[in-house]
């Protein structure tokens, strides 16, 4: 596909740098009245990480709190603002991320430097947002390109299939024809 591009953020802590992933699509129904009404919701994603190679490596890049270095390296979601919650960011670890220390491991969720991390991701990704107010519709692109890509693909499957089995069905129709013309 194509190259993805790596934006910086510069902050007081350090360096991070993100990149922009394909949404996650959630599609649901809801009960309007008298009848069901399908409904979706797309929500953007980001990688962000202190390291340019996206390793979760603290040797790659870090941050710094009272001394001791970190990493970040995490994928996160801008959820929608509802009722019961203002807009937030939801967060995961990546396969080798998540909050490290300068010893590879990762940070226990009852660690002080738990929240400071989480707090610097989210200052950070805020600022990134704030910088880049298109973001969220670069990652619906994504996600539609990568679809798009996924039923063509499948598309050329099924052509190949349907021609694989158009001639087999003509090799049965020669039989066929064979029988009729008494070369059984």
């Amino acid at each position: 596909m194509n190259e993805q591009k790596t934006y910086e953020v510069e902050t007081e802590s350090g360096k991070f740098y993100i990149r922009i992933m394909a949404a996650e699509r959630k599609v649901y129904s809801r009960h309007d009245g008298y009848t069901r009404v399908p409904g979706e919701d797309l929500i953007g994603r980001l990688w962000i990480s202190t390291d340019p190679d996206f390793s979760g490596e603290v040797e790659g890049g870090h941050v710094k709190i009272r001394g001791r270095k970190y990493a970040i390296e995490q994928f996160a979601q801008r959820l929608p603002e509802s009722a019961h919650y203002p807009s937030r960011w939801s967060s995961e670890p990546s396969y080798s991320g998540g909050f490290r220390n300068d010893q590879g491991r990762k940070v226990k969720y009852e660690a002080k430097a738990y929240d400071v991390l989480g707090d610097m991701r989210d200052r950070v990704l805020d600022q990134f947002a704030a910088e880049n107010p298109d973001w969220q519709r670069e990652s619906a692109r994504r996600l539609f390109r990568r679809e798009a890509e996924h039923h063509r693909y499948k598309a050329d499957n099924h052509r190949r299939d349907a021609a694989d089995e158009d001639r087999k069905a003509a090799e049965w129709q020669a039989r066929i024809d064979g029988l009729d013309a008494d070369e059984f």
